[in-house]
């Protein structure tokens, strides 16, 4: 079956297969975004096994230490290679969680868009929505264009939505902050980082999927297949049948 393709200049490209139905792709980094930041998500989840298992070990030394010298609590140099192990893995998890929040909200946002030029126009979008934040536009947007069926704004996922942007504005537009070195022996460093948890990522990820889940409830052109999609064909280009929202190639 041959297709001959076309396309309107602005990310929408038209191929009309040999049956004579056309398949219209749209550009949309949704879905991308959705598996940068699941993918984070597991990379911190591992390290934090590895966290939670130096933290074992770190306790027994303790303890062993205690038993032997009749100390009660180990000193920074007695445990200053586990220290700096925890601490390099801390900053690791530091990067996947703060990666998984970002994209996370980069795919409500690409989303939410990506809705509202389906439903009317580019133009539409740019002129009178483009301006709102994320958090407005998934607050505004589905009502608007689906007769007042809209997520309710005092529960999940909007809920939730709200706190993502908040930590991922936090994240963006972070400010410096200073802390008070202790004494010698003080492991001052165990609270070095003051960003987002793990909690917060698992959350963020969480809402971004429950988004689209709660949009597919209200309005049947919503398909939400490419939620559970791993595969890599799907990531720039969502396809549309004779008017049907398809989820990927």
């Amino acid at each position: 079956m041959k297709n001959s393709p076309s396309t309107d200049g602005k990310g929408t490209l038209t191929m009309t297969s040999g049956s004579g139905n056309a398949i219209t792709s749209w550009t949309s980094h949704h879905h991308e975004y959705l598996l940068i930041a699941t993918s984070q998500l597991k990379s911190e989840s591992e390290l934090q096994k590895r966290i939670d298992k130096l933290d074992a070990a770190e306790a027994k030394a303790v303890a062993i230490i205690a038993q032997h010298t009749g100390r009660t609590g180990a000193m920074h140099d007695d445990l200053g290679p586990m220290d700096a192990r925890r601490f390099q893995l801390l900053e690791e998890q530091a990067l996947h969680v703060t990666e998984a929040i970002v994209f996370a909200a980069l795919c409500a946002e690409a989303y939410i868009n990506y809705y509202v030029t389906r439903k009317k126009s580019a133009k539409f979008l740019e002129n009178y929505l483009d301006k709102l934040s994320p958090d407005q536009k998934w607050y505004v947007i589905p009502p608007l264009l689906n007769n007042e069926q809209s997520l309710d704004p005092g529960r999940e996922p909007l809920q939730g939505l709200g706190q993502l942007i908040r930590v991922r504005n936090r994240v963006v537009h972070s400010k410096p902050s200073s802390q008070t070195i202790g004494a010698p022996g003080v492991r001052n460093h165990r609270g070095r980082y003051d960003g987002p948890s793990l909690k917060l990522a698992r959350d963020g990820v969480s809402t971004a999927r429950s988004l689209m889940r709660h949009l597919a409830a209200i309005d049947s052109l919503v398909d939400g297949g490419w939620l559970t999609s791993s595969n890599p064909g799907v990531l720039f280009m969502n396809f549309e049948e004779n008017g049907h929202w398809a989820s990927g190639l």
